[in-house]
C-alpha cells in the first residue's frame, strides 16, 4: 500500500521547541469528519441509478449508505434484486466520481485550525477511510495541502475496512504510537467501534453524517459539537 503524496514529513523531534508527543496519535475519519462529501457522493450515486434506470434516493439516505466502503455503498443503493449489477456499479462510480469528486465537496468549518494547532503541539496526524484509497489521496491532497498529516491511508481492495481495527492498528505501529494515549476520531459508529477495538480513545463530531445516538450507543469517550472542541479533549 502506498503512502499519499501529501502525508507530511514533520521533524519527529520538535517543532517550535517544543516537545513531541511521540507516543500519540490522532486518527481521522475523512468523509463527515474532515470533509463533508454528501452531496457529491448522493449526486454520483444518482447518476448510476439513473444509468439504470432507477429512481433516485433522498440525499438524507445517503448519510446511512455513505460509510461502509464502496461496494457496500453500491449494493444498498440499488432495488432489491438487482444486486447483479453492483459490478457495474463500481466501474461507473470510479468514472463518475472522478470526473465531480471536488464540485460541492468542503472542509467543515474550523476543521484546518484544528489541525494547525495538533500538528504544532507535535500530535502525530493520520487519516483512516473506508473510502477507495486512490480517492482517500486526491482529498487529502487536494483539501489539505499544507500536508497535516504523517499517514493516509484508505480501503484497499481485499483489505481489512473499519470496524475491523487492523488498519488503525497498522498506523499506531508505524508512528510508534501507544493506543492507550492514542485517538480515533469520526462520525459514525463504525469510526467509533475501530477506536474502540484498536484499544484508543474515541471522539464522536456531531457535525457529520450521523447522530448523536449512534455515537454513543458504540461506545464513544467523547462527543464533540465542533473542531475547536478537539483542542480541548486532545
Amino acid at each position: 500500500m502506498r503512502y499519499c503524496a501529501g502525508a507530511s514529513k514533520i521533524n519527529l523531534n520538535s517543532i517550535g521547541g517544543e516537545k513531541i508527543l511521540k507516543n500519540q496519535a490522532v486518527i481521522f475519519d475523512l468523509d463527515g469528519t474532515l470533509v463533508d462529501t454528501l452531496v457529491d457522493l448522493a449526486e454520483t450515486c444518482n447518476a448510476i441509478l439513473a444509468e439504470f434506470g432507477f429512481l433516485p434516493h433522498p440525499l438524507d439516505a445517503y448519510r446511512y449508505f455513505v460509510g461502509n466502503g464502496l461496494r457496500r455503498m453500491i449494493e444498498q443503493i440499488l432495488p432489491e434484486g438487482e444486486q447483479g449489477k453492483v459490478e457495474q456499479g463500481l466501474v461507473l462510480f470510479q468514472t463518475l466520481y472522478a470526473k465531480n469528486w471536488q464540485k460541492n465537496a468542503v472542509p467543515y468549518t474550523g476543521i484546518h485550525e484544528a489541525l494547525q494547532e495538533l500538528s504544532r503541539r507535535g500530535l502525530q496526524l493520520a487519516v483512516l477511510s473506508n473510502k477507495p484509497h486512490d480517492f482517500t489521496c486526491m482529498f487529502v491532497d487536494y483539501y489539505f495541502p499544507e500536508k497535516p498529516f504523517r499517514l493516509v491511508y484508505g480501503q484497499q481492495p481485499g483489505g481489512p475496512r473499519k470496524p475491523d481495527p487492523a488498519m488503525a492498528i497498522k498506523i499506531l505501529e508505524e508512528l510508534k504510537c501507544d493506543a492507550e494515549t492514542s485517538v480515533f476520531v469520526g462520525d459514525t459508529g463504525m469510526d467509533i467501534l475501530t477506536g474502540v477495538r484498536a484499544g484508543m480513545k474515541t471522539i464522536g463530531v456531531k457535525w457529520g453524517f450521523r447522530d448523536e445516538k449512534e455515537l454513543r450507543d458504540s461506545g464513544a469517550s467523547v462527543i464533540i459539537q465542533q473542531p475547536s472542541q478537539l483542542l480541548e479533549q486532545i
